[in-house]
């Protein structure tokens, strides 16, 4: 009995691991879709810089919230964490730098 409880909760902990990827990826692809889409219309970029930062901000969120649940697995987490940031970061520098230099 107590082996089908720890198998159970690493199942619940690896399904939260993977769907906290998953949002990351998501969030990640919308930073991008949204970086691209605001230099190619000349969207001001306070704005796209604005919109990123308000995803990046929900992303990173909802993944500590999600890795204060996560103990099992937290090194799967703190990666994506670190994507996110990482992604985010580039996004802003690569709106930030062709605002700058258009």
């Amino acid at each position: 009995m107590h082996s089908n409880a720890v198998a159970r909760g690493i199942l619940v902990h690896s399904t939260l691991a993977i769907l906290c990827l998953g949002i990351v990826i998501a969030a990640a692809t919308v930073v991008a879709v949204i970086t691209s889409v605001a230099v190619i219309t000349s969207v001001a970029a306070v704005t796209s810089v604005a919109i990123v930062t308000v995803v990046a901000i929900v992303t990173v969120v909802s993944i500590v919230t999600v890795v204060s649940i996560v103990t099992v697995n937290a090194i799967v987490p703190i990666v994506a964490v670190v994507t996110a940031v990482v992604a985010t970061a580039a996004g802003i520098a690569a709106a930030a730098s062709r605002r700058v230099f258009s």
